[in-house]
């Protein structure tokens, strides 16, 4: 029902207007303004590297980091993970049961590491200065794992996008 719904033109116009704003004008206006990378968008990172960065923010820019955590990079991967379910199942034909319709569910995957990611993000900032070597370890491997889902996503999308206009269903 609800993929379905995601898969309607509309509703992937809607997603994609929302998910500009969070590009566009959201992460732009929270940016911090540090020598250090944003942890979430790191491929992988070291116990050294991520403590490193973490101190790089300063007390202030820890409090803002773990604040957007909790908030910002709660909704945005929900915009996300909804806008590849629709184009997923939009170019698969999901109403219709397409072959590669159960493919939309995968969005659902990077969501959930990225949960797994923001919480031990969120974890490290709290604690600190003590450091949670295990908990850097596993959000690490969960940041590594989210990123290769989303490029899989990604290639998943276009390669549908592809099938979807040579088959001819959108251009008449």
């Amino acid at each position: 029902m609800l993929l379905g719904l995601l898969a309607r033109p509309l509703s992937i116009v809607v997603l994609g207007a929302l998910y500009l704003v969070f590009v566009l004008v959201i992460f732009p206006a929270a940016a911090m303004v540090s020598t250090a990378p944003p942890i979430d968008l790191a491929f992988h990172y070291s116990v050294e590297e991520v403590y490193n960065w973490i101190e790089l923010y300063g007390e202030d820019g820890r409090e803002r980091y773990m604040l957007g955590e909790l908030t910002v990079d709660m909704a945005y991967p929900i915009v996300y993970t909804f806008l590849f379910c629709g184009l997923i199942g939009f170019f698969a034909n999901i109403r219709d049961k397409g072959k590669y319709s159960d493919l939309a569910f995968l969005p659902g995957a990077i969501w959930l590491f990225d949960m797994f990611e923001n919480a031990g993000i969120v974890a490290m900032f709290y604690w600190y200065p003590e450091k949670l070597p295990l908990v850097e370890s596993v959000s690490s491997w969960f940041t590594s794992i989210k990123w290769t889902l989303a490029l899989i996503v990604i290639l998943i999308t276009i390669l549908l996008g592809i099938r979807f206009v040579v088959q001819k269903r959108w251009i008449h």
